[in-house]
């Protein structure tokens, strides 16, 4: 007890001189407070580079380099000081900051500050581009390396085994050991904004994810975390990595859970549509067949969305491209048809007007999907039919995101028809 007071009264006197040095005695109940206020030592080195910055804002905009380093550095003493004075008597000069302690009394500060003024545009735009949870992160990896390298088993308890029956690595070594503690530390805190709870949904069940989808996600975790090398810590050092990662995990545990439900039915894995139809799709379907014609389309994105809907429509359904519409296999339609390009038929034409000419010739029906003074509102004329009068085959001809089905192929088209538009857009895209 006597050395462990005697170690403490050193510590402590170490930690006055420090202080000291610095402006002010704090003293501190502990050697683990020392290590946290230690830690703010840090600060000083992005302190300065707060005021270059400053400085050669100022210099890039003709201020002489003196001038602007003296007035940044006297600004910075002076916000310092004002501070330093609340910090150590909140109340004076502020009657409403009696009882004011930590935070709170930089809270005050900032809300002295004019409403709508510059401070509060800067500090917003700071905020917005994360500057402060920047400061937290470094904060925290530096706490890190001060705590010292961590034992490989202290890590290995506080996250389970790195292994589960399906990742069976656990000779395999971790990189950035003396950091571990902050890297699960900051994908915690971005796991909770997701809505995940790492010890309720992750490692509450690390014993029995061998045979479940949550292997996926633990492991994904694990990897953030206790990296296997240097590669793979320099890529968790990524500003933003620890969001993505974050997404990758919910994703995962998401994707599990509606595994799971069985009254949840995936049907891209229940069933895998062909291009025939089936014998019970045949009696629903026989006689009537869709082609979308896409005229003069832009986006593989928007491409690839209707490749999904012509999928959707059954195996009687097809696509058909024309002039610089994208089509399979390109990367954009690929991504958004998510596996429909190779279930669903297409042919492509050099323009939509030899679409509309061809398909006419095989007994379709062409509809021009269009706002024009002479369609007629689509859901009218659904609505004036039942689906035995419909046309037994019919071409829906959709056309460019800007300038709309080409006036030609609208001239050829059997029948105009739009859909209703309540907003100030003239169409869905």
């Amino acid at each position: 007890a006597e050395a462990g007071a005697e170690a403490g009264a050193e510590a402590m006197a170490l930690f006055t001189v420090l202080g000291s040095r610095g402006g002010q005695a704090v003293a501190v109940p502990s050697a683990r407070d020392m290590g946290l206020l230690q830690t703010l030592t840090a600060t000083m080195g992005p302190y300065y580079g707060w005021l270059r910055c400053c400085t050669a804002w100022l210099e890039a905009r003709g201020v002489d380099p003196r001038t602007a380093s003296v007035y940044a550095a006297s600004l910075s003493a002076s916000i310092a000081s004002d501070a330093k004075a609340a910090a150590a008597d909140p109340s004076r000069d502020r009657p409403q900051g009696e009882g004011l302690a930590g935070r709170a009394i930089f809270e005050a500060l900032i809300g002295e500050q004019t409403k709508g003024g510059y401070n509060e545009q800067a500090l917003r735009e700071l905020e917005v581009d994360g500057v402060f949870g920047a400061l937290d992160r470094a904060l925290t990896n530096v706490h890190a390396r001060w705590e010292g390298p961590c034992e490989a088993g202290a890590s290995s308890q506080a996250l389970g085994s790195r292994s589960t029956a399906t990742l069976a690595d656990e000779d395999t070594p971790a990189f950035g050991l003396d950091s571990w503690r902050a890297r699960k530390g900051l994908i915690d805190r971005e796991l909770g904004k997701l809505g995940v709870d790492t010890a309720r949904d992750l490692e509450a069940q690390a014993g029995e994810l061998s045979n479940s989808g949550h292997a996926q996600a633990l492991r994904l975790y694990r990897s953030f975390v206790l990296p296997k090398s240097e590669g793979a810590l320099a890529s968790c050092e990524v500003p933003g990595r620890a969001y993505t990662v974050a997404c990758q995990v919910s994703f995962a545990l998401r994707e599990a859970a509606a595994a799971q439900a069985d009254w949840i039915v995936n049907v891209d894995k229940q069933r895998r549509r062909r291009l025939e139809p089936t014998q019970e799709e045949k009696p629903a379907q026989e006689g009537h067949r869709l082609v979308l014609v896409l005229d003069g389309l832009r986006s593989a994105e928007n491409a690839g969305n209707l490749w999904r809907t012509a999928e959707a429509l059954g195996p009687h359904a097809e696509v058909a491209t024309c002039g610089a519409t994208p089509r399979p296999p390109a990367k954009g339609l690929l991504k958004t048809a998510v596996g429909s390009a190779a279930l669903v038929r297409h042919r492509h034409f050099p323009s939509g007007l030899e679409a509309t000419e061809a398909l006419k010739k095989e007994g379709y029906q062409v509809w021009g999907l269009e706002t024009t003074q002479r369609s007629e509102q689509l859901f009218n004329v659904l609505g004036g039919v039942c689906t035995q009068a419909l046309p037994k085959k019919v071409a829906l001809v959709l056309g460019n995101e800007v300038c709309g089905v080409s006036a030609g192929c609208l001239e050829a088209c059997d029948r105009l028809v739009a859909l209703p538009m309540f907003g100030g857009k003239n169409s869905l895209n």
